[in-house]
């Protein structure tokens, strides 16, 4: 994964999970924030039905709104990849 393609939601939640956000359902979309302040300008939001996978363009979003760079990203995806294919 060199460039951003279509991501295992699990994987993002991971990620998100790792920088201290955490998650509350509202619909069918889930919302992540930090859990005090300093809070984001917006919540990351992504729905929870449908495709297991995050869309480049939804990622991109929300990597935007963590004000996180593509590369901070793919770093820690290359870094993390092994512990991302265990079992369900």
């Amino acid at each position: 994964m060199g460039t951003l393609d279509n991501v295992d939601k699990r994987i993002f939640r991971e990620f998100l999970r790792e920088l201290g956000l955490t998650q509350t359902i509202k619909g069918g979309h889930e919302k992540w924030n930090y859990p005090s302040s300093p809070k984001l300008k917006r919540p990351v939001v992504f729905q929870t039905h449908g495709s297991k996978t995050l869309s480049a363009e939804h990622l991109q979003s929300n990597l935007a709104t963590l004000n996180v760079s593509k590369k901070e990203f793919l770093a820690w995806y290359q870094a993390n990849k092994k512990r991302q294919h265990r079992p369900s």
